[in-house]
């Protein structure tokens, strides 16, 4: 059987959601970590994840208990600035977070999550 097809969306925010799916509605979303919104399919497997900020590396260990969380898929990784496919792999939806938090983590020290930061900080100054 052939692995499912990811479309990781990365952005100053980030979509990681089945390839050509529809904006599903809002099944079960029970998760032991707190993500902007996640959604399950009718097989119980994970449809969508969509979030502002990239779990931390502790919330990920945490997500590696759910088994969800383990299945093998084919991800595509589009750049939400320049829309265009920057990395394709093959790996579990843990290896698509820890990509996410490793691509944030430079975002928060020299990207749009930095100025963002920076924005809020001196809008919270005056």
């Amino acid at each position: 059987m052939a692995n499912r097809q990811i479309t990781i969306g990365a952005g100053t925010d980030f979509v990681i959601q089945e390839k050509g799916l529809e904006f599903p509605k809002r099944g079960e979303t029970e998760c032991k970590v707190v993500l902007g919104a996640f959604y399950v399919n009718k097989n119980k497997t994970i449809a969508a994840i969509f979030d502002a900020f990239a779990p931390s590396l502790d919330e990920i260990e945490i997500l590696k208990e759910d088994k969800r969380f383990l299945e093998v898929c084919d991800f595509e990784v589009e750049d939400l600035f320049k829309f265009e496919v920057v990395a394709t792999f093959t790996g579990t939806w843990i290896e698509a977070l820890e990509w996410l938090n490793k691509r944030y983590e430079n975002l928060r020290t020299d990207g749009m999550n930095a100025k963002r930061e920076k924005w809020l900080k001196e809008k919270d100054n005056k």
